[in-house]
């Protein structure tokens, strides 16, 4: 696993420089903010935030997921 700051990852996705399946990556972010129940703890755990449900996760993913894929 590797560590990406938002910009740069959607820089990288843009660019075509990823070296990972972004459409995989893509797809598990849509996936996430449909389906996913319990993913606070960890989104928070994984980037010290400190979310208290999953709709304020969901929140910060959608975010994350529009800069990243410029939507």
């Amino acid at each position: 696993m590797e560590w990406f700051e938002v910009g740069e990852l959607a820089d990288e996705i843009a660019g075509g420089r990823q070296n990972f399946d972004a459409l995989t990556l893509e797809k598990q972010f849509l996936y996430l903010l449909e389906f996913g129940e319990g993913i606070y703890v960890p989104i928070n755990e994984l980037t010290l935030n400190e979310f208290h449900t999953d709709e304020e996760a969901k929140q910060w993913l959608r975010n994350v997921f529009n800069e990243v894929f410029a939507c």
